[in-house]
């Protein structure tokens, strides 16, 4: 579809859509802001800070997104260590393990797709290897699951929190009004969007204009679809780069069989 003068609404937090931003404009769509979630430190780092310092003890280490990155980086920083060599290194998705790789760290694997059973299948052998898994505060269980049912043994400890964010009038005004296309580029950024259209009277699954619905990946369609959406656009490549790319390949008329996975 054609993205000149199309509404289209950005979910990522504040600090992290600025790329997303620039390859919609580009495109001639006017970018409607509607960051649903907030990105916070942690106001206790003790957990954290033990699991890395003990990192040799630990076969592998699952870096899920940019964030998660953004923090273990951080806390290695002020413990003054660095990835044991012993310690294999899992980053979801090339974004990610691009950021990791920049702040000068190794990446051992980096899975076509996130998707648990796949990733684990990815990383071999599990059974009786120590994975340590960083994540945030509402992560949902699915991959902690699939590493103890592949044999490993998981350490969860949170790196940092995900809070619900906030609608402007002008946001609010818009998605009334009726927009063309919902990105999401995570499945915290699909459940707070519920949240914050609930809070505000409004449902979810029934919005003027029946917009597009376009996901970053499989996890985050899998989530709008747990909630009862209709999902059009799944990128192939999971980055924005490939969600604008998959949004301007969509037939036109909207047309396509509809994400069923």
């Amino acid at each position: 579809m054609k993205l000149t003068g199309k509404q289209v609404v950005v979910t990522r937090p504040k600090g992290q859509s600025e790329v997303l931003i620039r390859l919609l404009q580009a495109q001639g769509a006017k970018v409607i802001l509607m960051p649903t979630i907030q990105i916070a430190p942690l106001a206790d780092y003790h957990a954290l800070d033990r699991a890395l310092a003990n990192l040799v003890d630990y076969d592998w280490l699952i870096l899920t997104s940019g964030n998660t990155v953004d923090a273990v980086v951080a806390r290695l920083a002020v413990l003054g260590i660095g990835i044991p060599p012993s310690t294999r290194v899992a980053a979801i998705g090339s974004k990610t393990a691009a950021k990791l790789q920049a702040a000068g760290f190794r990446v051992n694997f980096v899975p076509e797709a996130y998707l648990s059973d796949a990733l684990v299948l990815g990383l071999g052998d599990l059974f009786d290897h120590r994975v340590l898994l960083p994540v945030t505060d509402i992560a949902p269980p699915t991959l902690r699951q699939a590493i103890r049912q592949a044999g490993g043994e998981v350490d969860v400890v949170t790196a940092y929190h995900t809070r619900t964010g906030e609608i402007s009038a002008s946001a609010m005004a818009a998605i009334k009004q009726g927009v063309d296309v919902l990105t999401f580029t995570s499945g915290s950024t699909v459940r707070n969007f519920f949240a914050l259209l609930k809070q505000k009277g409004l449902d979810p699954l029934h919005l003027p204009g029946e917009p597009l619905v376009a996901c970053i990946g499989p996890k985050t369609a899998q989530e709008a679809l747990l909630l009862g959406m209709t999902v059009h656009v799944v990128a192939a490549t999971h980055t924005v780069e490939g969600l604008v790319t998959e949004i301007q390949n969509y037939d036109q008329d909207w047309t396509h069989d509809e994400y069923k996975e």
